[in-house]
């Protein structure tokens, strides 16, 4: 859960779990995969 003032990494934590459960699964599957890209590039950057 995030708290009222969350740091950078949990909004980025939040964001991808909204992305990947909330927004693409209702999404056609262009825009899902473009979706899951981001997500992809989202996960690198912060593994770096």
């Amino acid at each position: 859960m995030i708290r009222d003032q969350p740091q950078g990494a949990d909004l980025l934590a939040e964001a991808r779990q909204v992305l990947r459960e909330i927004i693409s699964p209702g999404l056609a599957s262009e825009a899902r995969y473009k979706i899951l890209m981001v997500l992809r590039a989202m996960d690198l950057h912060n593994a770096s």
